[in-house]
């Protein structure tokens, strides 16, 4: 018959304290690679969530009749951007427009051509992209000597390129990130105008100052008949 002797017990009492021990250790190991684990994974997420994100897009002009179209680059993070430089393809080139306007591509290029040095959170450029104009057959083409479809490629940084504290490089992230423009996702685009907005309050002011007009020239001309007719009877 097996069982625990005198002897045997310490030995056991002595296993069963290493096993526990092991246990322990082992315990407190899961729970401190958890911990740093969770610790690197809010710092991520802080970081994710406090980067600059800098994004480009094809927006209409709000006004109701306008046949153009805008490229917008904006800063929509919550840090600012360092060392911003866009890039097309295909690249813009100042080939001249359709109709012989002058084209507006030439300040696209100036801007972008250059690093931009600083972006601040909300910051938006602006430039016309799409003009519309109508071909002798019957089609709407862009004006502008620009593509429907380019790739606009946006680098930029976290921090500056400049030394920290003690003389030393800074440590910053680099960012890149590409967006479609597509100026055939805007075709078609229907939009509607309320009565009390500001394009609204002007088209009615336009009307009434038109009435205005017409009643001003009405009471002049009967005016001037009036006083020519007591002209005529004076004679």
């Amino acid at each position: 018959m097996l069982g625990i002797t005198a002897e045997s017990a310490p030995v056991v009492s002595a296993a069963a304290t290493v096993g526990g021990a092991i246990a322990t250790s082992l315990s407190v190991a899961v729970a401190a690679f958890l911990g740093v684990r969770s610790l690197r994974a809010q710092a991520a997420d802080s970081h994710a969530r406090s980067r600059p994100m800098v994004g480009a897009a094809l927006t209409l002009d709000p006004h109701p009749t306008s046949q153009s179209a805008d490229l917008e680059v904006r800063n929509y993070g919550q840090t600012v951007a360092y060392d911003v430089t866009v890039t097309f393809d295909p690249p813009l080139a100042d080939t001249g427009t359709r109709s012989g306007q002058p084209s507006l591509v030439p300040f696209l290029i100036q801007r972008y051509d250059q690093t931009i040095p600083n972006l601040m959170p909300g910051t938006m450029l602006k430039n016309t992209w799409y003009i519309l104009h109508e071909e002798a057959a019957g089609e709407s083409v862009n004006d502008e000597p620009i593509a429907d479809r380019v790739v606009a490629t946006i680098e930029y940084f976290d921090a500056p390129n400049t030394p920290g504290d003690g003389g030393r490089r800074r440590r910053r992230s680099r960012f890149e990130d590409r967006f479609v423009l597509d100026i055939t996702t805007l075709y078609g685009e229907a939009r509607t105008m309320h009565s009390d907005d500001h394009l609204g309050l002007h088209k009615r002011s336009t009307q009434t100052l038109e009435a205005m007009r017409r009643d001003l020239s009405t009471i002049a001309s009967s005016a001037k008949k009036v006083a020519l007719g007591d002209l005529s009877e004076s004679r």
